[in-house]
């Protein structure tokens, strides 16, 4: 029996195209579906990877953010988040490293099947939410100001709740998504 699909903030689509701009940097036109075993072994790997050097990164922040007595509240903000999301331990990065690897590697295992699967699209707090250390900055942006709600823009752009693994692995669809998103919402996006 396959496991169930991870669900997607529509939010976290920015971090998925990330992923797949990456992804398409180590392997070109190579997707999950076309792969051959030993590709998509390398996949599974780079995948392991992507998500250990992102971790990585927010923990050198926490570290470096934790140690500067600054009185600049987006610095301190951004310490905040970070914290909340790998948290301030060994077994918090062990967690929260296992939930996300757990998240890409259950989509790019979705992939080698179906890429017509329809990954479902949701509003609130998902697969990649759940793996955070605390996770309370997600209650925190959903009670920000709509204004810079991506959650409602991506959805109104894409007028469903799902997006196909297809599209996933198509580089092409976060630049629409994008390019869409700063045409409608030209306000959302200034400084």
């Amino acid at each position: 029996m396959r496991e169930r699909a991870p669900l997607v903030r529509y939010h976290h689509l920015d971090l998925l195209g990330d992923f797949i701009a990456s992804y398409s940097q180590e392997f070109g036109n190579i997707k999950p579906w076309e792969a051959n075993d030993a590709e998509f072994g390398e996949i599974a790997n780079f995948t392991n990877k992507y998500v250990k050097k992102g971790i990585d990164s927010d923990v050198w922040a926490v570290q470096s953010f934790g140690r500067l007595s600054s009185e600049d509240f987006d610095m301190k903000m951004n310490y905040e988040i970070l914290k909340d999301i790998v948290g301030s331990d060994q077994a918090s990065y062990e967690a929260v490293l296992a939930g996300r690897i757990l998240f890409f590697s259950k989509i790019v295992d979705l992939s080698r099947f179906d890429q017509n699967f329809r990954i479902k699209l949701i509003k609130g707090p998902d697969d990649y939410c759940r793996s955070c250390a605390v996770g309370n900055h997600c209650k925190r942006i959903l009670l920000q100001n709509f204004r810079f709600d991506r959650d409602v823009m991506y959805k109104r752009i894409l007028r469903r709740n799902y997006v196909t693994i297809d599209e996933l692995f198509d580089p092409e669809f976060y630049k629409a998504l994008q390019t869409e998103a700063e045409t409608r919402y030209p306000s959302w996006f200034r400084d």
